[in-house]
């Protein structure tokens, strides 16, 4: 994971994102279960992430929610390992994050 969310970051700020300003990061979970979608999204709210929703998209249901954050790994690592290990539980895949 943690080698992930270094990739992933390091081609933001490539991009030439501002490392020191806060950015909206928003963190995705996919799952095909009403209920785990729902306790998903109950997880999202507890890592206090904003804008906390699910989206359907075919047969599937997209939790979605956006961390404020600077660029910097750890923190958007720390969200991003609880989002990984918790899924499986709520019959979720954590599918990543990306900047918003």
């Amino acid at each position: 994971r943690q080698m992930d969310d270094r990739r992933v970051l390091q081609e933001i700020l490539d991009d030439g994102f501002a490392p020191d300003e806060e950015h909206q990061i928003l963190h995705c979970v996919s799952t095909s279960s009403a209920k785990g979608a729902e306790a998903l999204k109950g997880l999202f709210e507890k890592l206090v992430l904003a804008d906390c929703k699910i989206v359907k998209q075919g047969g599937q249901l997209n939790v979605l929610g956006v961390q404020q954050t600077v660029l910097e790994l750890d923190a958007i690592h720390k969200v991003a390992w609880i989002l990984e290990s918790r899924s499986p539980k709520a019959r979720g895949e954590y599918l990543g994050w990306s900047i918003s």
